[in-house]
């Protein structure tokens, strides 16, 4: 299964990105009849979390290669992660918290 390509972004408490020059909305985060702060706050962090899915399945995706793959003397390379690699992972994580 593919997910919708592109770059996720939240506007209100909608996940879209764009196709075509249109705004396309992925989904929705629900704001129940009621619901008052800080609960705002909590539906907010869950529109960020959700927007930064792709990213965070790519850095995954880049961190489980790495770490499975070995170099020519059959050496794991895990040791050897990149620093760019660590920065990366940890602004996905802090993009994904709402920082």
């Amino acid at each position: 299964m593919k997910h919708t390509q592109g770059k996720w972004s939240v506007r209100g408490y909608n996940i879209i990105t764009k196709s075509g020059g249109k705004r396309i909305r992925i989904a929705s985060v629900d704001l129940r009849k009621g619901m008052k702060p800080p609960k705002f706050t909590e539906v907010r962090a869950n529109a960020n979390l959700i927007s930064n899915a792709p990213e965070m399945l790519f850095c995954l995706q880049e961190l489980q290669f790495n770490l499975l793959s070995e170099d020519a003397s059959g050496n794991s390379l895990a040791k050897e992660m990149s620093i760019h690699q660590m920065e990366r992972l940890a602004e996905t994580i802090a993009k994904a918290e709402g920082k």
